[in-house]
């Protein structure tokens, strides 16, 4: 429990600016699914967005490693951690209203259990 609550205080710092901007704020997995979905382009605002999805899952995916949640292979890359928690959002809509850091848990918690808690 102490390890979720670190979890949400090292993510509360990655927010973007409000709809207004044209930004989605990803504080749960709906804001989440939109920064992360948002149209391709060269543009700043895309580009910006695109930083800010993969820099929150990294961030996450990385804390729930740290703390023995998920055992993730080696050579895994962003963008695949990216593919799991979209597929994840994408395919259980009725829990985006979540937070994100506990939507992009139960994604890879889902495909990646750690193998000793597995076990138990």
């Amino acid at each position: 429990m102490k390890s979720c609550v670190l979890l949400l205080l090292l993510l509360a710092p990655f927010a973007s600016a409000d709809d207004t901007g044209g930004y989605q704020n990803p504080d749960t997995g709906n804001g989440l699914y939109a920064t992360c979905t948002a149209p391709e382009s060269q543009n700043a605002v895309y580009l910006q967005q695109n930083a800010v999805c993969l820099s929150y899952i990294q961030g996450a995916v990385s804390t729930l490693n740290f703390f023995n949640h998920i055992d993730i292979e080696d050579g895994m890359t962003n963008e695949q951690f990216k593919d799991i928690v979209l597929k994840y959002l994408k395919e259980n809509p009725e829990q985006r209203h979540y937070a994100s850091p506990f939507s992009i848990f139960l994604a890879m918690v889902k495909d990646f259990p750690h193998k000793e808690k597995a076990k138990q």
